[in-house]
Order: C-alpha cells, then sequence, then structure tokens
C-alpha cells in the first residue's frame, strides 16, 4: 500500500480521507507503532480503535484487534488494504445516496410525464420529455415549409389582390394621368395590398403580377403599376400624376410595374375582359408600419375606359419573414 495507490482510490470515489494516506503509508512502513491502532471494522466498514499496542518498533506485537478479535497489531498493516477497500466502497455509496439530487444523477423512468417547466428540477427522462414537447412546438409554430423541406425555411408563399373601380364616367385619359376611384376624394393613402408581408415591418419578393380589367376595348389600356412601402397621398382618377419628393422616398425599388393589357380571347373588342401577367419579377421588399404595401396606377396612354370599369391587380409573394 501507499500514497499513489490511496490517492487514485479516494479520487475516483470522491471521498476525501484526511489523513489515512499518511497513516497508512506510515503504519505499511513501520515508521511507528501508535499506542492506539486505527483499523477497519468488517461488519460495519468504519473506523475504529484497536485495543492497546505500546508503541515502538516490533512488529509482533500480540495486541488483539477490538474490531475483529483474529486480528494483532502487527497484521493490521497487512490488513488495512483489505481495510480500506470495504471502507472506500462504503463511503462511496454513503455519498452517492447523499448527494445524488444535487449532482442529477436521478435518470428516471421510461413512463416518467414530461417536465412541467423548462429548467424544472425533475429527472434527466422528464427534462428530455420537455425538450421534445419544446421543439415540437416550435415545428407547429413555424408553419408548414420547415414541415415539407425537412427544416430548410425558404420563404412563405402567399397572394395578394385588390380592385380598383373608376368613376362612373367615361372621361378618356391621356398619357400620364391617374387612374383613381374618385375625381375627388380618391381612396386615402393609395390602394392597398393587405398582408402582402406576414407581420408588420416584415419582408417579401415579389415574383409575378396578373393585371385584368373588367372590359376588352379596341384600345387596350397601357399603365404602370406604382408601389410604395406605406401610406402615400393618393391622386384623384383623371387628374395629372405627380407626387411629392416625400412621397417618391416611399417607393418600394423597383417597384414601377409596366404593363399593356391584351384580349383574354383570341379576337379583340370580344366584349370580355382584358389582362396583363408577367413572371419572374423578383421585386423585394419591407412593409413599414403595417404589413401592408400600397399602389397607386398610372395610364400611359390615350385611353376611353367605360363607366365604372374595374382594374385588378393580384402579385404572387415570397413573405421571407
Amino acid at each position: 500500500m501507499n500514497r499513489a495507490l490511496l490517492a487514485i482510490a479516494a479520487a475516483a470515489c470522491g471521498v476525501l480521507l484526511a489523513a489515512a494516506p499518511t497513516r497508512a503509508e506510515m503504519l505499511v512502513a513501520g515508521a511507528f507503532r501508535p499506542t492506539t491502532v486505527t483499523c477497519v471494522n468488517p461488519t460495519t466498514n468504519l473506523l475504529e480503535s484497536c485495543s492497546g499496542g505500546g508503541g515502538g518498533g516490533g512488529g509482533s506485537s500480540a495486541t488483539a484487534n477490538a474490531a475483529d478479535p483474529t486480528r494483532t497489531e502487527g497484521d493490521t498493516a497487512a490488513a488495512l488494504s483489505v481495510d480500506l477497500t470495504g471502507y472506500l466502497r462504503a463511503k462511496t455509496k454513503a455519498a452517492l445516496n447523499a448527494y445524488a439530487d444535487g449532482w442529477n444523477v436521478t435518470l428516471g423512468a421510461q413512463a416518467d410525464s414530461a417536465c412541467g417547466t423548462d429548467n424544472g428540477t425533475c429527472t434527466e427522462m422528464a427534462l428530455l420529455k420537455r425538450t421534445n414537447q419544446r421543439i415540437t412546438s416550435l415545428i407547429t409554430a413555424l408553419g408548414s415549409p420547415i414541415q415539407t423541406t425537412g427544416g430548410q425555411v425558404t420563404g412563405y408563399a402567399a397572394m395578394v389582390l385588390t380592385s380598383v373601380t373608376r368613376p362612373a364616367n367615361t372621361t378618356a385619359y391621356t398619357a400620364n394621368d391617374a387612374w383613381s376611384d374618385s375625381t375627388s376624394a380618391p381612396t386615402s393613402g393609395g390602394f392597398t395590398l393587405a398582408n402582402a408581408c406576414r407581420v408588420s415591418g416584415g419582408s417579401g419578393i415579389i415574383t409575378s403580377v396578373t393585371i385584368v380589367s373588367s372590359i376588352d376595348p379596341t384600345t387596350a389600356l397601357q399603365g404602370e403599376i406604382w408601389l410604395f412601402d406605406s401610406a402615400f397621398t393618393n391622386i384623384n382618377d383623371n387628374a395629372a400624376w405627380a407626387m411629392s419628393d416625400s412621397d417618391m422616398l416611399l417607393m418600394v425599388a423597383g417597384g414601377v410595374i409596366p404593363f399593356t393589357l391584351a384580349s383574354n380571347v383570341a379576337g379583340a373588342t370580344s366584349g370580355t375582359s382584358s389582362f396583363y401577367t408577367q413572371g419572374g419579377l423578383g421585386i423585394g421588399f419591407t412593409c413599414v408600419g403595417s404589413a401592408n404595401l400600397r399602389f397607386g396606377i398610372k395610364v400611359k396612354n390615350a385611353y376611353t375606359p367605360a363607366s365604372g370599369e374595374v382594374l385588378s391587380v393580384r402579385l404572387n409573394i415570397v413573405q421571407t419573414n
């Protein structure tokens, strides 16, 4: 028995033996024989004092070991290694039992319910089940993209549609007039593309546009859709298109979409609707102060409308956040 062996045993078991290693080493080396020899009770595995022994040098003393009458002081050193093994085992078991909760070594059973809170004092199994519940809730909250793309969120497909009904007259437009819903009190802030963003202040990309008129005239309407990230000063129908500097700063970058309507059948002037559609736009935007975009309509040619003609604007969008 030596100090290294005792140090390894103590470190492995997490037990501090105070002066025991030095005492044991000195016993083995025969450096002294204490008046009272410390022994280990083989029944209780506790350190106890052995009876008498008069100190001094001889290793053949016949003094009996009170804890084990079959042992004498002379064989205490030889038996100490065996006694310490039992002692360390007992002390280690006691320490583990005493500190199990603090060390969180309680794994729990498979049948344990999930922990009630994220940081509750629960078994490892209960905490693991709580984590699984939270992951499931997160996937549900993120919605279908993460469920259908294996965890890669690529965006949320959305469609927004708004129709603008012009006044009940047939007053002809000249190039660069405004198409609106009133000659004196147009919709305040421009026409709304509601929920173009998933959330207020969100962003997205316009991928395609479809514009439909409720008539199919001989002279097709040519125009532009102007997009804004927030409310702007709308313009009266058939008035000259004019934007203030402050309104121009609200425009979506790249957000002017030119169009020329075409008949939806083989021949023009069929009496049905006319339309325009275009993909691959890639117009990025960010909503400001809401989840909506706004737009205005600029006429680009001399055009005679129908009374109450309706122009509908539909955008396909990938909402990115």
